[in-house]
């Protein structure tokens, strides 16, 4: 599939006026958050403890439990990918940096007072992580995004002033730094949350500036289905061969090659972009008011203080390991749909109470040089009615 007025030089194409929201992409959104709740609830409800205290006898049951948890790495790459893909043409929007972080404020110190209030032990440590979580890290996520989206004017500027051969140069270099050696090595090279939003943001800026390579469904789809195929026979392989040889090592690395800086993670992500991408379905209401509410499912579901309640005491999550795999798998879905429902009504609720201060922030000017410009012109017409009346 190709576009015949895309551009064949090594420039990239500049912003236009922005169509209407399509609903390709926000769906898109709503699968990596999908994905992300599925690795929450494989990893915090099921495997964490098994991590910790040791596995003991593999079963085809935690298999698929540590290839659900492969998804949300998908998920997160994903979503950076599509801040850089929209994000590339974009100046730092202050009003939506102020409500952004009063979405994570909202969760943080709502939670925190409402468990407060239940009786539950809190910490000055609790406290101080919830009622300042972008500088803490209470969702390292938020922490991280924020930090890349101060940034980005920054390097906006940067990747578009790259031609197409030096932009590909330098996607290379970082995939090699913090994705190849990283993969295959348990060496670093600096690869960390923020070098990894980095890369994710510049490949999907990427996909916006030089589009025509990047038109082909049939590669999208390829590349989706090898990867995860890799990624679900590695984890077969070290659970497989660790429990043949009786070899602890490899069946508590069996996720080796599905970590954060996996390249069949970051194949994977980048094979479901292009094929979302190419498909058109228009803009669909309902799917862009979900997806709308993707973040508050993030920021809600994965609270600290909710996290334990949520797995362990509603959903007991690590006692259906016992269960046959189909049911596990059933049980996976349903609670992974269930949490996903709960969160985006709750997210949709605060929407609708904070409607009016989302409205008031939006109205308000945060341009300090307008500003100045005013206070300038009002000290200027003050001291001029001063020396009128000296005089």
């Amino acid at each position: 599939m190709s576009d015949k007025n895309t551009p064949k030089n090594d420039h990239p194409v500049h912003a236009k006026n922005p169509p209407a929201k399509q609903s390709n992409f926000e769906l898109l959104r709503i699968i990596s958050m999908v994905l992300i709740v599925a690795h929450h609830f494989s990893y915090h409800g099921v495997l964490k403890s098994s991590y910790e205290n040791g596995f003991g006898r593999q079963t085809l049951t935690i298999f698929l439990a540590e290839v659900i948890e492969s998804g949300g790495k998908i998920g997160v790459t994903l979503f950076v990918m599509i801040t850089g893909y929209f994000m590339i043409h974009s100046k730092i929007n202050l009003k939506k940096l102020v409500l952004l972080i009063l979405q994570v404020s909202f969760y943080s110190i709502g939670i925190l007072l409402l468990f407060k209030g239940l009786g539950f032990p809190i910490s000055l440590g609790d406290t101080l992580r919830n009622v300042f979580p972008i500088i803490y890290g209470q969702y390292w996520f938020m922490t991280t995004y924020i930090v890349l989206y101060l940034f980005t004017p920054f390097l906006n500027k940067l990747l578009i002033s790259l031609n197409k051969i030096d932009y590909l140069k330098l996607i290379f270099l970082m995939i090699f730094l913090w994705i190849l050696i990283p993969t295959f090595t348990k060496g670093s090279m600096g690869d960390h949350d923020i070098t990894r939003f980095l890369l994710f943001y510049s490949i999907g800026a990427y996909i916006k500036l030089y589009p025509d390579f990047f038109l082909k469904r049939k590669m999208g789809i390829q590349l989706t289905v090898v990867s995860c195929l890799v990624i679900f026979a590695s984890i077969a392989a070290f659970n497989f061969i660790g429990e043949r040889m009786n070899l602890d090592i490899l069946i508590r690395n069996a996720t080796f090659f599905t970590k954060d800086s996996s390249l069949f993670i970051l194949a994977a992500a980048v094979g479901l972009f292009i094929w979302f991408k190419t498909i058109s379905i228009g803009s669909i209401k309902w799917i862009n008011t979900v997806s709308g509410a993707t973040l508050g499912v993030y920021l809600f579901h994965d609270n600290e203080f909710i996290r334990s309640i949520l797995w362990q005491s509603i959903f007991h999550t690590e006692e259906h390991l016992m269960d046959s795999p189909f049911i596990f798998v059933l049980y996976a879905v349903l609670v992974t749909v269930v949490v996903y429902l709960v969160s985006t009504l709750v997210e949709l609720t605060r929407q609708i109470v904070f409607q009016k201060t989302g409205q008031w922030i939006s109205h308000y000017d945060f341009n300090p040089f307008s500003k100045d410009s005013r206070w300038l012109e009002f000290n200027k017409s003050v001291k001029s009615k001063v020396r009128n009346r000296v005089e």
